[in-house]
């Protein structure tokens, strides 16, 4: 009797251990997937609460885990061997959100087949009895460690999270709140991003600013860029099954939806011309069209629109966002004899001319880690090696 007491308070601390394990799992790194994975299954009609589901998905597989070792007639020593199948429901429930892990899928079969042959090994072969003395209970200890180990190295090679995915749902959670501070918060420091990630922090720039201009041409590239794909800043209608956003969220935002297949660039410059636009709305809509046009390199198509809207917007003693100032600079230095090109203030000038001597003088006097640091926020920087 004292042996089967200590035995049962032992397996309880494995199963209390092993749904600590899950709980890690769930809610410090599968929380963005599985957000993603109950959208996509409810059709947007259902949410995920993190800390809830954590408890809730880890409690289920310990039960589970315990109701299989009641099933199985496995050593002591093996007794966290019927937490495999457990472990392999939870690599299921995000191996196909936002793409297929191949990897989780083989790692959770491996886990469904692994009690069989253990089973099978327990049958036809020799174990020792658990019921022996202390060193014995030791080594068992030591085996239910390394079965811990095992579970726990399964889970994380199993894992389908990645950082981009956590970033674009986390943003779209935010942006949801309306809280476009902590949006913008979010994966700053890293160098992964893609377009629907800069879509969604240019939203949530277009939220801050003043009466002349949002911060998203201030600040754009204080994010990085992606280097491949067509540069945009519109979420689109199948962005929704990445994140619980609603598209519709941002033309209201912007003041009207586009028509079906309508593509951005014609749908910013529509909605620039747009009289029913409250003044709000025409900030924000003039600076996601100049900025576009920016993204694309389109200097021409920026300068047209730039000189149709400076005469409304400031006056000559006005102070650009760092952006269009850039790009000014920019401009002058390619289209001297263009009216625009006096706009251009003679500081932003000073910095693009010493930009451009720095870059001839690159393979000399400066390293590609120093223009980077010194430049790579720079509109003068994506234009040329983007």
């Amino acid at each position: 009797m004292i042996f089967l007491s200590s035995l049962r308070a032992h397996q309880f601390i494995l199963r209390v251990l092993l749904g600590l394990l899950f709980f890690v799992y769930f809610y410090c790194f599968e929380s963005p997937t599985l957000q993603l994975a109950q959208h996509r299954l409810s059709g947007g009609l259902t949410s995920y609460d993190p800390l809830i589901g954590a408890l809730l998905l880890s409690s289920l597989l310990v039960f589970l885990q315990s109701g299989i070792a009641r099933l199985l007639s496995l050593p002591e020593r093996l007794y966290l061997v019927s937490a495999l199948p457990s472990v392999a429901l939870a690599l299921l429930l995000t191996a196909f959100t936002p793409e297929m892990s191949v990897l989780a899928i083989i790692l959770a079969v491996l886990c469904f087949l692994a009690p069989i042959f253990f089973v099978a090994g327990a049958r036809f072969g020799h174990y020792e009895s658990p019921r022996t003395n202390h060193p014995h209970r030791f080594t068992t200890f030591r085996y239910h460690i390394q079965w811990l180990l095992v579970i726990a190295l399964a889970l994380g090679c199993g894992s389908n999270s990645n950082d981009l995915t956590a970033y674009e749902v986390l943003t779209a959670e935010h942006l949801l709140a309306n809280d476009p501070k902590s949006a913008l918060e979010v994966g700053k420091r890293s160098r992964t991003t893609s377009w629907r990630l800069t879509a969604l922090r240019a939203f949530a720039l277009s939220k801050e600013g003043d009466s002349l201009f949002t911060a998203l041409p201030e600040r754009l590239l204080d994010y990085p860029l992606p280097t491949q794909g067509v540069p945009h800043l519109i979420l689109d209608t199948l962005d929704y099954r990445y994140m619980r956003l609603p598209v519709d969220s941002l033309y209201r935002h912007l003041g009207g939806r586009p028509s079906d297949g309508l593509k951005e660039l014609r749908y910013l410059t529509l909605l620039n011309e747009e009289s029913r636009c409250t003044p709000e709305q025409h900030v924000r809509v003039r600076d996601y069209l100049l900025c576009l046009h920016l993204l694309r390199r389109d200097l021409s198509s920026f300068a047209q629109v730039l000189q149709a809207e400076l005469p409304q917007a400031i006056d000559t003693t006005f102070y650009l966002p760092r952006l269009y100032r850039q790009a000014l600079a920019l401009y002058a230095d390619n289209y001297q004899q263009a009216e625009l090109s006096q706009a251009a203030d003679s500081t932003t000038c000073r910095q693009y001319e010493t930009y451009r001597k720095a870059m001839q003088d690159s393979l000399t006097t400066h390293r590609a880690s120093d223009l980077l640091r010194d430049y790579g926020q720079t509109y003068w920087w994506y234009y040329d090696k983007r």
